[in-house]
């Protein structure tokens, strides 16, 4: 199992909101020069976040994005649903490899319970554990945050 670049960049942009100071908007075309990204790419990204209510848009001059107020529950799953969609990778795989087992196929169920368990797992994890982590271990090279402790987040 393995995440679209989609999902990284959708994880390490909201990273990146979170760890910034204030309330301010967040241009897109900061958050995409930090990540050696085109804006264009990240507005596709932003846009899919937006709607799942995971950021929130601001137009005009001083516009741009920042995270909703209730930024501390949004879970790696809430994330990677967003940007991926609701549907099981593992649901419909055989049915379009023409698989004549695709019934009764023990190997779907195996992934499926794997995939569900992994989404499970996802779900304990927030964005702000993951920026918690960063403070006490060190930010990531494409963060442009000063340094502060835990607490800062709360």
């Amino acid at each position: 199992m393995r995440f679209s670049a989609r999902c990284e960049y959708a994880i390490h942009s909201l990273l990146y909101l979170r760890l910034q100071k204030g309330d301010r908007p967040i241009k897109i075309t900061e958050v995409a020069r930090v990540q050696g990204l085109s804006a264009h790419y990240l507005t596709k990204i932003f846009r899919d976040l937006t709607q799942a209510g995971l950021m929130e848009s601001y137009r005009g001059s001083g516009g741009g994005y920042r995270m909703r107020p209730e930024c501390e529950r949004i879970s790696l799953k809430d994330i990677i649903l967003a940007v991926e969609g609701q549907a099981n990778p593992y649901q419909d795989e055989w049915k379009l490899r023409g698989c004549r087992l695709a019934q009764s196929c023990l190997i779907k169920d195996v992934f499926t319970r794997a995939y569900n368990r992994m989404l499970e797992e996802l779900d304990k994890v927030t964005i702000d554990d993951v920026a918690q982590q960063f403070l006490v271990k060190g930010f990531p090279p494409w963060v442009v945050a000063p340094k502060r402790n835990h607490k800062d987040l709360k």
